[in-house]
């Protein structure tokens, strides 16, 4: 499951596309709204 997310990441470049795509091909938003959340507090967080 998160290695599509990583193929999805690595075809569109650019971050909201691929967690469109990724929800789209998993029918699953929440769980990209949560990885989405996680990784942005990380981000600030560094």
């Amino acid at each position: 499951m998160f290695i599509r997310f990583i193929f999805c990441l690595y075809i569109f470049p650019m971050f909201p596309i691929a967690l469109l795509t990724y929800s789209i091909i998993e029918k699953d938003i929440t769980i990209v709204l949560y990885i989405f959340k996680v990784i942005r507090y990380r981000v600030f967080a560094i």
